[in-house]
């Protein structure tokens, strides 16, 4: 399948083509990007060439193809190739990645832009975070001892590496040392929450998020109309998979919007922020963690719209309209506090705290926060 089809260009496809042509693949890769990158789907396209039976080379400037039309192509369109190994982040005691193997093979193949928190709520309802267990990775300990099937490489892609946490700790022996002909691919959206110890072992590639237009375009394909298309494109900020998932978004079928949550911190009524805290309490813990990162987003764009020379904003209608009217009331102190209570609220929401009592006591601090008098600091604007 060509690297062209991907929406992210980039340097990494040549480079790897070129190592394996030249016999000098790494034994462990670290490959890096945003949520919504497509760091999945280009894993995937490495793994493919690295072991097709009749790639086409390329060059030091140009990716090389894989076939398409092996054996080894062929498996790998239907994610069953014998010597790849998935490994990937699972909810529940004593549960591992073969179990839930079926479930999540049918969930990529329908969207490779798939990603964890979309996951994880694929696998629960409730208020539980997936992770990588001890049980999993003695199962990828036991996996890179067996004998390989094929006379190519063997490949252990561990989706989420961030959810190991310290029991990455139990890889060392094999990411730097691993069996003959044995690649360990890992792959992160966030490349901060990895142990020093297993970056310094690993060729690190980074992918930028693709740009706009390209997401733009993918809209259109699916039937989404240009300016729709755009406007969503915008409000993904690079997540490719949060722009697919938001084609029959409508707001107004959320539990709780970010624009009315945030017009009922300013309002500073009791009644309407309980209602909101209570409904956004009833939201699972990876649903929760969505809304305060898209409420971060948003915290982002109003900077943005607080500009001497304002850029388009990437938020939807109705939180780009929100935007424009709080940024002739706000200041920069005032901003940089919103921030500091949502990632706090999320830091909160990740250690599992009472949800009611957490959003509330959020809304009621962004409330004294939008209301401090403009005479306490100066607006982030000129007046015009």
């Amino acid at each position: 399948m060509s690297f062209n089809t991907l929406l992210t260009p980039s340097s990494i496809p040549a480079q790897w083509t070129a190592a394996v042509d030249d016999e000098r693949v790494p034994q462990a890769v670290l490959l890096a990007g945003a949520t919504g990158a497509e760091i999945l789907p280009l894993a995937l396209k490495l793994i493919e060439y690295l072991q097709c039976e009749q790639r086409n080379s390329g060059t030091k400037e140009t990716a090389g193809e894989s076939c398409g039309t092996c054996d080894s192509c062929r498996s790998h369109r239907k994610l069953t190739h014998p010597d790849v190994h998935f490994t990937f982040p699972v909810v529940g005691t004593g549960v591992t990645s073969a179990k839930m193997l079926p479930q999540w093979r049918e969930e990529i193949l329908a969207n490779p832009y798939l990603d964890h928190s979309a996951w994880l709520r694929v696998q629960t309802k409730d208020n539980k975070q997936g992770n990588i267990n001890r049980d999993e990775v003695m199962r990828i300990l036991h996996d890179v001892s067996l004998q390989r099937f094929t006379d190519g490489y063997k490949v252990v892609m561990i989706w989420g590496a961030e959810y190991l946490g310290d029991e990455s700790n139990r890889l060392l022996k094999i990411i730097e040392e691993p069996p003959a002909k044995t690649l360990i691919l890992l792959l992160t959206t966030r490349f901060e929450r990895i142990l020093p110890t297993i970056t310094s072992r690993c060729r690190i590639y980074r992918l930028p998020p693709p740009q706009t237009e390209r997401i733009s375009n993918l809209l259109e394909q699916r039937g989404v109309a240009h300016d729709r298309a755009l406007q969503l494109a915008y409000a993904a900020d690079g997540d490719i998979g949060r722009a697919i998932a938001s084609i029959a978004y409508q707001a107004d079928e959320q539990t709780v919007d970010l624009a009315s949550w945030l017009r009922e911190c300013f309002s500073g009524k009791g009644a309407p922020i309980t209602q909101s805290a209570a409904k956004l309490a009833a939201l699972t813990r990876e649903e929760q963690k969505h809304f305060l990162l898209n409420a971060l987003r948003f915290v982002r764009e109003l900077g943005v719209a607080c500009a001497e020379n304002p850029q388009p904003l990437r938020l939807a209608p109705s939180d780009a309209q929100v935007a424009t009217k709080l940024a002739a009331l706000v200041s920069w102190p005032q901003l940089t506090a919103l921030a500091d209570e949502l990632n706090r609220l999320l830091a909160a929401v990740e250690r599992n705290a009472n949800g009611k009592i957490a959003f509330a006591a959020t809304s009621i601090r962004i409330h004294h926060i939008l209301a401090r008098q403009r005479s306490d600091s100066h607006p982030m604007r000129r007046a015009s």
